[in-house]
């Protein structure tokens, strides 16, 4: 199997620049939302028979 490496130069969708980029870590980002708000859901998790589970951190 060969690779081909590509450089991306066009994007058809404009960056969103309305909101500021984190640099931290996906596990960061849940912690700092899940400390902003104790009492909510930080993670739901979806299994493909529809069930699901609610995560707090």
């Amino acid at each position: 199997m060969t690779r081909q490496h590509a450089s991306l130069t066009h994007s058809y969708s404009p960056a969103d620049k309305t909101r500021e980029v984190l640099a931290v870590s996906t596990g960061e980002a849940l912690r700092r939302a899940a400390s902003a708000e104790p009492r909510r859901a930080a993670l739901v998790e979806v299994v493909p028979e529809g069930a699901y589970a609610l995560h707090f951190y």
